[in-house]
């Protein structure tokens, strides 16, 4: 019996369904000769993966104004407050952050809340991370973009730096309604005191300094060497190549099973790589968008 046919009566038995450690315990029972390795390429062969691989890996951004992320977030718990929606974007590199109140949703907020967010932080970023949202993604905006020469990622997944800074504002913001004397604030009134501190005042752990003072040229190397020092890298990619198969990830609808896959349907295939100011890029044959390597799963 050969060691595919081995490793597939195990995984297949009524006790079996294992996972890959458990199939290759079992397996070596049966046949000694058995390694992690074959286990591993006959679960790539007949397993399909329907999660992300596990661990995170950090992104290091080379300096200040290289890349902002971008993303909105919602007050629905405030009574009687102007501004329903707002914008957060933060840099990045030195975790320096804005935050822009938006009257709604519409092409027209978004791009008057981007605008303001770049004087504010007085610069455009050579690139803009952000989910797939609408108003981001219209013809109107790839022209701002294309004119300022930004370069708009749109992401899949989520822009999880952006996100956890919405966390910190958020709870900056209700400390301040909850325990103080704010209780009927406006909580776009609150806005510059919370960033004031946070910018100005509070030791970021990931840069070791506040993030006014890792926007400074001086600080840029420091900076650097603090962020690699705490950050992660515990995801490990298969090497990808022109010609391969691969799948995307996609975000699960409201309601779908945890065993629905969050990779698509369809497989497509590589037709280049290249590398943009530091970040790789793959197209793939037949679509027009491209992809990060986080987004791609090799088949």
């Amino acid at each position: 019996m050969s060691k595919e046919e081995t490793i597939n009566n195990i995984f297949h038995d009524r006790s079996g369904y294992g996972s890959i450690k458990t199939t290759h315990t079992d397996a070596k029972k049966k046949d000694s000769s058995i390694t992690l390795k074959d286990v591993k390429e006959w679960f790539k062969q007949n397993v399909e993966q329907k999660k992300q691989l596990r661990g995170f890996n950090s992104f290091i951004a080379p300096f200040s104004n290289y890349e902002y992320q971008v993303d909105l977030f919602f007050i629905n718990d405030l009574p009687e407050q102007t501004y329903k929606v707002g914008m957060m974007m933060i840099d990045v590199f030195s975790k320096y952050m804005v935050v822009l109140p938006l009257t709604g949703k519409s092409e027209g907020d978004i791009g008057a809340g981007l605008i303001e967010g770049f004087v504010k932080m007085e610069a455009t970023p050579e690139f803009l991370y952000s989910d797939d949202e609408t108003a981001l993604s219209t013809e109107a905006m790839k022209t701002y973009f294309k004119e300022h020469n930004i370069h708009h990622i749109i992401t899949r997944g989520h822009a999880n730096v952006a996100e956890r800074a919405i966390r910190t504002f958020k709870d900056a913001l209700y400390k301040r309604i909850d325990l103080g004397k704010n209780k009927n604030a406006q909580w776009s009134d609150l806005i510059f005191e919370i960033l004031l501190t946070y910018n100005n005042k509070n030791v970021h752990s990931t840069i070791n300094m506040t993030p006014s003072n890792a926007r400074q040229k001086t600080n840029q190397t420091e900076v650097r060497t603090n962020t690699f020092i705490n950050s992660t890298q515990s995801r490990t990619y298969p090497t990808i190549k022109k010609g391969d198969g691969v799948k995307i990830f996609r975000k699960k609808k409201v309601g779908e099973k945890e065993r629905t896959s969050v990779w698509s349907e369809n497989s497509y295939e590589i037709e280049d790589i290249h590398n943009d100011k530091g970040l790789i890029f793959y197209k793939l044959v037949g679509l027009e968008k491209q992809y990060l390597r986080h987004e791609l799963l090799k088949v």
